[in-house]
């Protein structure tokens, strides 16, 4: 949770509109994983994940 909130709030207000059209629920589910990582590891994660879509880009 930051700043006492759910991600999901901070992103949308809860409103059901913007529910809808503020992320996918997989980036959702992508940032959720993220904040559960220490932010001195967010480095790491980020190259991971840039790495892996350079990879699927290629095929």
């Amino acid at each position: 949770m930051a700043l006492g909130t759910t991600t999901t709030w901070l992103l949308t207000g809860n409103e059901p509109d913007e529910l809808a059209r503020a992320q996918t629920k997989n980036e959702l589910e992508l940032l959720t994983l993220l904040r559960e990582v220490p932010m001195d590891q967010h480095a790491i994660l980020l190259a991971a994940l840039k790495g892996m879509a350079a990879s699927l880009q290629k095929k």
